[in-house]
């Protein structure tokens, strides 16, 4: 009843990100960039752009536990209590 999944179980898919578009930002770079310490000043981006593919990743998640994989018993268990036998399939 255990099953570990894996990436052989998934289909070749991908992600898309999405980015809210914000006001621009003034930050000092004192304390924050090594050798830096002006203001460093970025613009909105515009709308459609095209972001370095190098510049985003994602990481895994999991980690190829196995898990419970149980039949929907539920179900049957009330039907039998309500009944007093197994379902017919009719």
């Amino acid at each position: 009843e255990n099953i570990a999944l894996n990436t052989a179980h998934i289909p070749a898919h991908n992600h898309t990100t999405t980015m809210n578009l914000g006001g621009t930002a003034e930050e000092s770079g004192a304390g924050h960039f090594i050798g830096s310490s002006g203001t460093i000043f970025a613009e909105d981006a515009q709308s459609g752009s095209t972001l370095n593919a190098g510049a985003i990743s994602s990481a895994n998640t999991g980690g190829g536990q196995a898990f419970n994989n149980r039949n929907p018993f539920l179900g049957i268990y009330v039907s039998i209590a309500l009944t007093g036998i197994f379902p017919s399939r009719n």
